[in-house]
């Protein structure tokens, strides 16, 4: 359905077991107080501990996806001709701030819809090294957990496309 709002995300949580990590996923998304979705899927069969081989390059690999859409935000900010911040502030509000806005909630650590990975540990969308080196020495198990967030919206909900000049989207 077009209308219809799907998000991936994967969550970086610790528990001894996928159930309890789960429910953690769960918890996160029914307190979170700015992105609520109609419905949370978690992927159990996208999803898998620590004790996986690679579960330290998954990481890396779900922390690259949040510097893509960083570098696809920087870009859309570029072409509305905003991209040196000496020029913010004659930026009107709109599309463009508001690319700034999800470029800083990346960068600070608020999740939001635009969040490719999101570490439930730390509150932040990269893992330090201790955490990396706690997970290496498995002192706990720890679990990259996927989920599919859904929520239906009609069709003239304010998206932030529209916030383009001209409120045509691309």
């Amino acid at each position: 359905m077009d209308s219809d709002l799907i998000n991936t995300h994967q969550l970086l949580a610790a528990g001894p077991d996928f159930e309890s990590a789960r429910r953690k996923v769960k918890h996160f998304f029914e307190q979170n107080v700015l992105v609520k979705y109609d419905v949370v899927h978690v992927l159990e069969e996208e999803s898998f501990s620590s004790q996986r081989e690679d579960f330290q390059q998954k990481i890396e690999m779900a922390m690259e996806e949040n510097r893509k859409v960083i570098g696809s935000l920087q870009n859309d900010l570029k072409e509305e001709g905003f991209f040196d911040v000496s020029t913010w502030q004659h930026m009107p509000q709109g599309y463009a701030s508001n690319i700034v806005h999800t470029i800083v909630h990346l960068l600070d650590g608020f999740f939001g819809i635009d969040s490719a990975f999101y570490n439930l540990l730390e509150d932040s969308h990269w893992v330090t090294e201790r955490i990396m080196e706690r997970i290496k020495n498995d002192q706990e198990i720890y679990w990259l957990i996927t989920v599919h967030g859904n929520s239906e919206r009609p069709d003239e909900a304010n998206r932030v496309p529209f916030l383009r000049p001209l409120g045509q989207e691309e």
